[in-house]
This record gives structure tokens, sequence and C-alpha cells, in this order.
């Protein structure tokens, strides 16, 4: 599968998949989290056959339904919106910004607790720890570090 990236300023990002078929799909990802998906003809791949549009809810759900997409877990915490403590899990997908970055380069770096990998937890992860995609990063904090980290991890 080959993923390509391509920012769309003043709207989001788009990432077009490949996949080992050679059939295609393209993803544009909006600011405020909603996501539209093209479907591109087998034949003519620079021809969309179809779209849906999804509420940053919806996507939520189908991404957790195909897994290994950034599904930003929430382990602790509420949907009213409000800034209390939030614990959740943020996975390093293929493709994302911080694969192969160092922790230390996040701007929310303080705020992980804890690093997921290969089974293993690495507790108080040192700021030096290069990221790998399959990595979950255990993040605490309000409601506005959560949206940074998904902005850094989204939109580079």
């Amino acid at each position: 599968m080959r993923l390509e990236r391509v920012p769309l300023p003043g709207i989001g990002s788009r990432v077009t998949v490949t996949t080992r078929r050679g059939r295609v799909l393209s993803v544009i990802r909006h600011r405020d989290g909603d996501r539209d998906i093209a479907i591109h003809d087998a034949a003519d791949p620079q021809t969309i056959t179809g779209t849906v549009s999804l509420t940053r809810e919806e996507a939520y759900h189908v991404a957790d339904l195909l897994s290994g997409t950034l599904v930003i877990d929430h382990v602790l915490g509420d949907d009213s919106g409000n800034d209390r403590i939030r614990v959740v899990r943020v996975p390093i997908i293929a493709g994302s910004p911080a694969d192969g970055l160092p922790l230390g380069k996040l701007e929310v770096r303080r705020h992980v607790v804890a690093v997921l990998r290969n089974k293993q937890v690495i507790t108080e992860p040192k700021s030096d720890l290069v990221l790998q995609h399959g990595d979950v990063l255990v993040v605490v904090g309000p409601a506005e570090v959560i949206a940074t980290l998904e902005h850094v991890l989204t939109e580079h």
C-alpha cells in the first residue's frame, strides 16, 4: 500500500491511498475533523466514482472499525467539551509525521507518560526515544493538549 499526503492550505490535507491491488481512494482531512472519502475509478484513477462525507465522530468510528488508523482512544474523561484531564492512547500510524522522530521533537512531549511498543511498556520515555509506526503514546493532559497532538500527527 502506498500513502501520499498533500497539504491543502486553509482546508487540511489529502491522503491518497493506493492499495496493493492498485485501487485508489483519497481522504480529505478537514481541520474541523470532518472527512471526505473519494473512491477512484478502477480503470481510470483520475476519475472519482463516488464520495462519502463523515463527521469527526463518524470518522472516528469508521477508523476504529478499520484499525491501524489514527484514532485517539479516550481512556478517561468525558465528551462534555470541558478541559478536565484526559488520558488517551494515540497510535503512530504508517505515514505519520511522528514516525521516525525523537519523542523530544513533539511539542507535547511532557504529556507523554508511556510508549507501548511491541507488547512492552516504556514508562517515563526519554526525549531521545525515536518513535516508530506501531508505537502507541499514552498521553495525559487537558483537551487542548490532545487537540494539539492530533494536529501535529495529522497536519504536517
